[in-house]
């Protein structure tokens, strides 16, 4: 833009001074206006021209001109730099300075203008797998100091930096956004079509909640639409959120940053955050409205500098839910196990740590010690002065103040506290304290029967060197258990003065076993495209009926199979298998863990165990039905330490659960995989049913390299002669390495 004016009305001159901005006036080459030729007006104009500055308005050299004629504008030198403006703002010295320091962090500063922002590629992140310019620098105006942010969420880098260390009076002020007033129309948002209402309800959204939610579409070029999500604050259009088929988001440019569902936790007393829009549509269908998403994703790791709010100081919900679990998001929980497990998650939600603040489990012995008054002291042990044993009782580490006349007898009652050091073996107790010190816990100053607070040696208490350690000696010195209350450590352990002393273990809470059937379940008997799925893995249907294989609905679309695992007929956990998702399995929450087929080999003499469903019923297939299989796979390596008792042995929980199936038999053949996992099995397999009753499978050579991996394998490849080959050659599992 530029503007144009006379300086006369009354001049006869027909010459013109064009104003504009430098970046105008030095750049724009089609006009020369710096080398102005005389411009013929008609007379008319110039008369009736009320454009004009009187002469006292222009500087003394225009003043020095008669007001009759136009002041002659020099032609500019040929060769001289346009921007020698923009340099004499610039100290060339410290901006030289500051590019050479921008360079050792891998910043290319050399073609940066002071005072602009500069999109660069991230030395740091490099811009992603798009290459994209993420990296924002600004360099001061007169180039003393710069600095710089990464826009990609996966980096975030940034920093600053100044060209001399004393430079600080030219920072960087950050300009003010306008906010921008939006609304639906502006946006060209539309109703969702077909496309991405099937999209939603592959992931269980269904239109009811798309449309309470306002979820709505944009055109986002010729043949490509995204998801818009819209962000509301009283019902008004705030900032829209859009995502595209290659799951890539952007949001509206100089709009507010707010939750999105914000409308919906308004006077809510619980308010649950999630960490996606389509996280939050997923709680709605688990019957949680009182739900929001945070606008940006998630940081990739957790500041020291954040400013925490005291629970006293919060005017807002009683309690605020974070959702974080093992699958994820939200979604996934919702879509492969169903809404109740997304209600399950969150009513199991714990509270979120807090220094100084420990679970209830964490004093559950002592606690039970009391009850039940196991170690004999617990409400107090005699002074040895009858008189006062309806009155008063010493208790280790309780605090005893003793008040009276002078010359009363006060010191004989405070050496009855040398009672707490008979309890005590102080041999025992010196070599806990040096069992602790190896492992880095200094238990000088600890106090048997007491809980004391150290830092912790493992996370060092992190920046705030909190004593987030919790130390428990028990009252003879003989054992101590230790936890760390700070959520990225959890670091816990127990040890004893002597291998032949032993402490009271912490009961764990028995969980409540859930009773399930197949139509609180919703399955259904099996469609063709499952059917044709096992009919390629040559299992026939009369093998699926006879096992009671069925599918059950992950969406409008989407079938899952569905293993019933089953004892003495009654339906006892289920394990699904999603073969669209690279074969992913999971069970049923709460319920007991047992063999798969456990019904087949009641009373059998001989018991074959695999690794899978699927391996179970390839056996069936070969002929053998007195087969089950493992329902939680392989471990990575087999374990070196001793075996854990039943109680403790989470992980094989299955098997101490069918004891009284495998008792009975006198052959068990282990027919895991041949890879490490299944070897590793095996080993943990018969190291509690017992190594001289077990035999070993070894699946027939593919090549000469490798074999096989398991019994489906060997049934698709080689047929139903080879399975019953390879578990009628099985060794015994002592001479399994002797040929």
């Amino acid at each position: 833009m530029f503007r144009k004016f006379l300086l006369s009305p009354y001049s006869k001159s027909c010459r013109i001074i064009y104003m504009g901005s430098k970046d105008f006036l030095l750049r724009n080459k089609h006009i020369h206006l710096l080398n102005l030729k005389t411009l013929l007006l008609p007379s008319d104009c110039r008369e009736n021209s009320r454009i004009y500055a009187p002469p006292k308005h222009f500087s003394p050299i225009y003043q020095s001109c008669t007001p009759y004629s136009a002041m002659p504008i020099r032609t500019p030198i040929d060769g001289v730099d346009v921007g020698t403006l923009e340099k004499q703002l610039v100290d060339q010295k410290q901006l030289m300075i500051l590019k050479e320091k921008l360079e050792k962090k891998g910043i290319d500063g050399s073609k940066c203008t002071p005072g602009q922002h500069s999109g660069l590629i991230c030395p740091s992140c490099k811009g992603g797998a798009s290459r994209e310019k993420s990296l924002s620098l600004n360099i001061s105006e007169d180039g003393a100091a710069a600095k710089w942010t990464c826009s990609r969420a996966t980096c975030r880098w940034k920093g600053k930096t100044r060209a001399f260390a004393y430079s600080t009076k030219n920072k960087i002020k950050k300009a003010k956004k306008t906010i921008r007033v939006i609304n639906e129309k502006s946006l060209e948002l539309e109703p969702l079509g077909n496309e991405l209402l099937a999209y939603f309800a592959e992931r269980m959204i269904s239109e009811e909640t798309l449309q309470r939610n306002g979820v709505m579409q944009k055109q986002a070029g010729p043949f490509q639409i995204a998801i818009a999500f819209p962000y509301r604050r009283n019902g008004e259009l705030v900032s829209c959120k859009y995502r595209n088929s290659t799951k890539r988001f952007w949001q509206e440019a100089s709009t507010e940053k707010i939750f999105y569902g914000l409308d919906d936790i308004e006077g809510a007393s619980d308010v649950i955050i999630v960490e996606g829009e389509i996280d939050k549509l997923a709680m709605e269908e688990a019957g949680f409205k009182n739900c929001v998403s945070v606008p940006d994703g998630a940081p990739p790791k957790a500041s020291n500098n954040v400013r925490r709010r005291g629970v006293g100081e919060s005017n807002g919900p009683k309690r605020i839910t974070l959702n974080f679990s093992r699958m994820q998001m939200s979604i996934c929980v919702l879509m492969y196990m169903g809404p109740n497990a997304l209600r399950e998650v969150i009513e199991k939600a714990e509270l979120y740590p807090i220094r100084g603040l420990f679970n209830f489990q964490d004093y559950f012995d002592e606690i039970d010690d009391y009850n039940n008054q196991t170690l004999g002291y617990e409400l107090g042990v005699s002074t040895g002065w009858m008189a006062l044993n309806d009155l008063y009782n010493v208790v280790p580490g309780e605090l005893a103040i003793v008040t009276g006349v002078p010359n009363s007898g006060k010191i004989d009652g405070v050496d009855v506290g040398t009672l707490e050091k008979q309890l005590v073996d102080q041999k025992q107790l010196m070599i806990l304290k040096e069992k602790l010190e190896k492992k880095g816990i200094d238990g000088s100053k600890c106090t048997p029967g007491q809980h004391s607070g150290l830092i912790c040696p493992s996370c060092k208490g992190g920046a705030s060197r909190e004593k987030s350690l919790s130390l428990n000696i028990s009252e003879d010195g003989a054992a101590a258990k230790w936890t760390c209350s700070r959520a990225t450590c959890r670091w816990k352990g127990k040890t004893r003065a002597f291998a032949y002393v032993t402490m009271k273990k912490m009961k764990k809470v028995n969980k409540t076993i859930r009773a399930i059937n197949e139509k609180s379940l919703e399955l259904e008997p099996l469609g063709n495209k499952l059917l044709a799925y096992f009919a390629e893995h040559m299992i026939s249907e009369e093998t699926l009926q006879r096992n009671g294989v069925k599918q059950k609905k992950a969406g409008r679309v989407k079938v899952i199979i569905a293993f019933p695992y089953r004892r003495n007929g009654e339906l006892v956990s289920c394990k699904y298998c999603d073969v669209s998702f690279t074969k992913r399995y999971w069970q049923e929450a709460s319920t007991e863990r047992i063999f798969y087929g456990l019904d087949d080999i009641k009373g059998a003499s001989d018991v074959i165990i695999v690794e899978g469903e699927m391996d179970k019923l390839a056996m069936e297939e070969a002929g053998f039905k007195n087969c089950v299989s493992v329902p939680n796979g392989a471990p990575p390596k087999a374990s070196n330490k001793e075996l854990p008792s039943e109680e403790e042995d989470t992980g094989y929980k299955y098997v101490w659960n069918c004891r009284d199936y495998l008792d009975k038999a006198s052959r068990i053949i282990l027919a895991t995989d041949g890879d490490k996992p299944g070897q590793a099995l095996a080993e943990e397999l018969a190291r509690r049913v017992g190594k001289e009753r077990c035999w070993r499978v070894e699946w027939p050579k593919k090549d000469e390299v490798s074999s096989f991996n398991d019994a489906n394998e060997v049934l698709m490849n080689l047929g139903a002669d080879a399975v019953r080959d390879a578990i009628d050659k099985a060794k015994s599992y002592h001479m399994q390495n002797v040929d």
